[in-house]
């Protein structure tokens, strides 16, 4: 069984993960997980603490097994839908998720890309509108679970159940989600964590993030 973690980057897909690998005992995979290994592996303990598969298939041939399996795979994506099997998506406000990202391609993947270049989509996740787009619309077929970035870091407990009533799973561990405990893991990784830091850092680009993604964030609920 396929479920799709689906996010644009930076909206707290890996936290997801890691409470499905601490909470729930369930490894998840990455549709390409090179990307993943290359930055989780040289960091101790930071695959293992995710849940990060880091063998097996990918692509294709990893959505095929998943979906013969009667064994439940969770693969994160950031692409936009392949298949209509089940989906969490997670969302977060546009202009916090593109600063994180932001960070993410010059902190950790070492790219010379400016915040303009991440508003107008010029990178490898492309446009945060289109992304959300592509995911959430009205009467889809796909069975979707929808998670707000500002809910489940803040409520835990909600955020349990619901990963318990989608996936159809139980709880094994109980579990302290800690942002200062990953943050000393790998901070360029887990920076910050606060949505109104990264928002400030927004603030001289308004007008270019609302001509691009003004009508996504009303849409879903952000202004």
């Amino acid at each position: 069984m396929l479920i799709w973690l689906a996010s644009y980057p930076r909206s707290g897909n890996t936290y997801v993960r890691i409470i499905l690998n601490n909470v729930f005992g369930i490894k998840t995979y990455s549709l390409y997980p090179m990307g993943d290994n290359r930055v989780f592996l040289p960091r101790k303990g930071v695959a293992e603490f995710v849940g990060h598969e880091t063998d097996g298939p990918t692509g294709q041939e990893l959505i095929k097994e998943a979906q013969a399996s009667s064994a439940l795979y969770v693969i994160k994506t950031h692409e936009k839908p392949l298949t209509d099997d089940p989906a969490i998506v997670i969302i977060r406000d546009g202009r916090s998720a593109l600063v994180s990202y932001y960070h993410y391609c010059r902190d950790v993947e070492g790219l010379s890309v400016t915040l303009n270049d991440v508003i107008q989509g010029n990178v490898y996740a492309g446009s945060w509108s289109e992304h959300l787009d592509s995911w959430i619309q009205p009467n889809q077929a796909r069975p979707t679970l929808i998670l707000r970035y500002e809910n489940i870091t803040k409520d835990l407990r909600t955020l349990i159940e619901a990963l318990k009533l989608f996936c159809k799973i139980e709880p094994k561990h109980s579990f302290e989600a800690s942002f200062s405990e990953q943050n000393a893991m790998f901070p360029e990784f887990f920076r910050k964590g606060d949505d109104q830091a990264n928002i400030a850092e927004m603030v001289e680009y308004s007008q270019a993030f609302s001509d691009y993604h003004g009508a996504a964030m009303k849409k879903f609920g952000y202004l």
